[in-house]
């Protein structure tokens, strides 16, 4: 076969006429096979170094779950659940009721026990009332008893004064009596005798006296009138003169009218008077002397008075002995007090067992669960609903091997993602690590000492606070997911 005929040559002369040599074609699967795997190399270099860095900086936490300051509430007796006044995740106020338990029979017990103590505050009113009564009428009678004592007291002092005065005074009372009668005898006496000479003679002699004045007062009248008409005595001088005169004109007519009085003698009437006046002073005289009648009157009346007196001293010791009385009425009134505390003390013990069958919450906080239905029967001290406090924060417990465990400190901050109910990651602070192992927790038996169950390596607790509180979503007790950077 010639050249020209051969399969190639065709193609070996097109190739000639362009002047390049062809390049021959290698394989396309190669190459795409060399590309992946190239890219696959540089990845898997690129994620192993991502994880040595991930595993040398972070620790992975293992458990994690959301926790809350929960409080298990349980009824404080055995009986129905009768009325659920919560839901679960609804908020709740302190001393708000959650739930109450039948309290039939309390109820009754507590209505029998309120009409008890109507029944004792009745009682004690009424024992008060008479210990006021009995304590006024006491009262009463010893402050009357006192003062008929101080009556009789002041009874007995006057007669007592009165009888002394008048033993001091009765002598003096005589003797002034028996002078007075003696003097009006002896005016009587002298009126019946008349005057006596020397008495006329006297009385002579002042109005012979009174005379002679007069008539030396009218010389001096003349003498000053003519004095005063001649200019020499003041008009006043002469005025004095003349009343002068007067005056002695009638000091002259006195001692005349007293001459002929004691020259006529006593009248009929002074006589009479004087007798009367004798016989009056005789009379107070004997009144006098019978004085001492009057002083045996007061006598027996100051015994009598003294009589009284004991008399009223005695009742007054008497009264006073009826306190006996008052401190029975006393400890009656003590008696009713005590049973109506008594039935206080019951009452409230009926009211305590009745608010026994109300669950309240203590907290401010949110119903975490209901642990049972109404109608179910409820024991003592098992929890029936849980509260979570609002008032403290909820956090993120978890644990870690114990191998990464050494590297985890208070303080390190975390990165925690709750899946079940955001996909939102929040930041944390480990602030409590447990100061020992998880196998602790199971009993501590050599069998749990290297590690748990399923095999797992043993681990340590953590508790790590968010910074900022949980969304309402991250229910308590949800698991979570948490990285701590240690490095």
């Amino acid at each position: 076969m010639a050249d020209s005929e051969k399969p190639n040559h065709h193609y070996d002369l097109r190739r000639d006429s362009r002047g390049v040599e062809p390049v021959r074609a290698g394989s396309p699967w190669r190459a795409r096979l060399a590309w992946w795997g190239g890219t696959a190399l540089v990845l898997t270099l690129l994620l192993s170094a991502w994880a040595i860095w991930r595993r040398v900086v972070f620790v992975h936490t293992l458990g994690c779950r959301v926790q809350a300051a929960v409080i298990q509430l349980s009824p404080e007796v055995d009986a129905r659940l009768h009325e659920i006044l919560v839901s679960e995740t609804q908020s709740v106020r302190k001393g708000e009721v959650l739930a109450r338990l039948d309290d039939t029979e309390i109820q009754a017990a507590l209505a029998a026990a309120q009409a008890l103590r109507s029944m004792r505050q009745s009682d004690h009113v009424q024992a008060q009332a008479r210990e006021r009564l009995a304590a006024a009428r006491l009262q009463a009678d010893i402050e009357a008893a006192r003062a008929g004592v101080v009556m009789a007291q002041a009874r007995l002092a006057s007669i007592a004064t009165e009888l002394e005065s008048r033993q001091r005074r009765l002598p003096e009372e005589v003797r002034r009596a028996q002078a007075q009668h003696e003097r009006e005898g002896a005016v009587q006496q002298r009126l019946e005798r008349g005057a006596r000479p020397e008495e006329i003679e006297a009385a002579k002699a002042r109005v012979a006296s009174a005379q002679a004045t007069l008539a030396l007062c009218q010389i001096e009248v003349e003498q000053s009138r003519q004095l005063v008409q001649e200019g020499i005595d003041s008009q006043y001088i002469f005025e004095a003169r003349k009343t002068r005169l007067e005056t002695q004109r009638n000091t002259l007519r006195e001692a005349e009218l007293n001459l002929a009085l004691i020259e006529a003698g006593a009248t009929t009437e002074e006589l009479a008077a004087a007798r009367l006046l004798t016989e009056v002073r005789s009379a107070e005289l004997a009144m006098a002397r019978l004085g001492e009648l009057d002083l045996a009157d007061l006598r027996s009346q100051q015994q009598v008075r003294e009589a009284e007196l004991a008399e009223a001293e005695a009742f007054l010791r008497q009264t006073e002995a009826r306190r006996e009385e008052l401190a029975i009425s006393q400890q009656q009134t003590l008696a009713a007090q005590a049973e109506l505390e008594r039935a206080e003390a019951e009452l409230r013990s009926r009211q305590a067992a009745l608010q026994d069958h109300e669950i309240r919450s203590p907290v401010d906080g949110v119903v975490v669960r209901v642990l049972a239905k109404v109608g179910e029967s409820c024991r003592r001290s098992l929890p029936l609903i849980l509260v979570a406090d609002a008032a403290v924060p909820r956090w993120v417990e978890g644990y870690v091997t114990e191998a990464d465990a050494m590297h985890v400190d208070v303080g390190q901050t975390a990165r925690v993602r709750i899946p079940a109910n955001s996909f939102h990651a929040i930041t944390a602070r480990v602030t409590a690590i447990g100061l020992h192992t998880q196998s602790l927790d199971l009993g501590g038996d050599s069998g749990a000492m290297g590690a748990t169950r399923f095999g797992q390596p043993d681990r340590v607790w953590i508790k790590l606070t968010p910074d900022e509180p949980l969304e309402p979503l991250a229910v308590t007790g949800t698991s979570a997911r948490a990285l701590i950077r240690v490095r």
